[in-house]
């Protein structure tokens, strides 16, 4: 929404002429991600000092076509409630986490923790849906020639998130993650909140047996040993 020193400027007819103008010149697509574009923005944030000089206002050098999410991002950036902050009811900046790490044990439950607390848009990151988006399997069953590259898309994901370079309410990453070190440096990295699905391993072998999803049992059993004699509380 346009601060209000903006208004007038933005309802102007050499405004709306000049966004129609560049819009068009760069063919509808956001010039970040190549969507589909829908502002035009001002590189240079425009601010009581600039909004009658055309330099700033009117000049192409400084107009950027973005979609919503990219113009979004942009904007929370140069906000100051980057970087995990936000204004509470006192107007005082705190600590806010938009980020969410669930972690656990194999057949903890954590994809359905996320499952029943995320909203409907959120991001989600969960290595056995990336590894099963890039091998076409299902469910739990994983493709060990795909590992490696499921492995590379969750780490660019990461980076993502950690430049908050898109917009998101919020973002799950699920992850076993039974070393304590590993786990704070990917708090600190993505500034992020911990949630610890703390399900005992008779209850996750339990359910590893029961899920039919989880077709070879045997090695199912051996990853729950194995992340409970790493596990660091």
């Amino acid at each position: 929404m346009a601060k209000d020193y903006a208004k007038l400027f933005y309802n102007s007819k050499e405004w709306r002429k000049t966004r129609d103008a560049y819009f068009n010149s760069q063919y509808g697509i956001c010039e970040l991600c190549q969507r589909p574009g829908g502002e035009v923005h001002h590189k240079t944030f425009l601010s009581p000092q600039n909004i009658y000089d055309p330099d700033t206002t009117l000049n192409w050098d400084n107009l950027q076509l973005l979609c919503r999410s990219c113009h979004n991002a942009i904007h929370e950036k140069a906000s100051p409630t980057m970087n995990g902050l936000q204004f509470n009811e006192n107007g005082e900046l705190v600590e806010s986490k938009n980020v969410f790490i669930v972690w656990g044990a194999p057949a903890s439950g954590k994809t359905t923790y996320v499952k029943e607390n995320k909203d409907k848009y959120d991001i989600v990151i969960d290595l056995d849906y990336i590894t099963a988006a890039l091998s076409l399997t299902e469910g739990k069953e994983r493709s060990e020639d795909a590992l490696p590259f499921a492995l590379d898309v969750r780490e660019l994901l990461f980076n993502l998130i950690e430049e908050r370079k898109y917009y998101f309410k919020a973002a799950w990453v699920v992850a076993g993650l039974p070393k304590r070190e590993e786990r704070e440096a990917l708090v600190r990295r993505l500034k992020a909140a911990l949630i610890h699905i703390d399900t005992d391993k008779e209850e996750c072998i339990k359910r590893a047996r029961q899920d039919e999803q989880r077709k070879n049992k045997g090695h199912q059993y051996k990853i729950i040993d194995r992340y409970f004699e790493r596990l660091e509380l």
